[in-house]
Order: C-alpha cells, then sequence, then structure tokens
C-alpha cells in the first residue's frame, strides 16, 4: 500500500482537528463552509481553544489551499477543496 507522504507529514497538525470540526459543519453537497461566529464558538468549544488560535489555524488551512474562499459568494464563504476529501483506499 502507497502512503501519500503529504498525509503522513498531516497526521500530527494541530489544525486538523479545526478541518475535522469544519467537514462536520460544511454544506456537504457543495463542500461550503460559512465562517462565522456561531460556527467559531462551536469550533472553541469542542477544541477548547482560543480565538486567536483559530485565526491561526484557518489561515494555515487557506495557505495550504485546503480552505478556498468563494469570493463570488462574499465575505465569510469557503469551499473545502475536494481533493483534499477523496479517498483511494
Amino acid at each position: 500500500m502507497d502512503v501519500n507522504p503529504n498525509l503522513l507529514d498531516a497526521i500530527n497538525k494541530p489544525y486538523l482537528g479545526v478541518l475535522g470540526m469544519i467537514i462536520k459543519q460544511m454544506n456537504k453537497e457543495n463542500n461550503v463552509w460559512h465562517s462565522n461566529k456561531g460556527n467559531h464558538l462551536d469550533i472553541i468549544t469542542r477544541l477548547d481553544i482560543k480565538q486567536p488560535t483559530l485565526e491561526k489555524h484557518l489561515r494555515t488551512l487557506k495557505e495550504k489551499k485546503i480552505l478556498l474562499h468563494r469570493r463570488t459568494d462574499g465575505r465569510g464563504v469557503y469551499t473545502v477543496n475536494s481533493q483534499m476529501l477523496r479517498y483511494n483506499g
């Protein structure tokens, strides 16, 4: 079995907990996630992190092109990169 080295590198990354919460919150039909106070508060509460930590992890997800801004839908609307959600098992 071949394992993507990027996956192995990412396993212990702290931003993956935030990504997991985003995946739970997103619309499963189109992978859209709304970055709003309610969703932020839910993530902060469930992961027991502070707002600056959440912002740092969101910034990392954007920089790694895992969380993509949907400019046509306005501010705070993102898509989870579908390439990241594919499983080739």
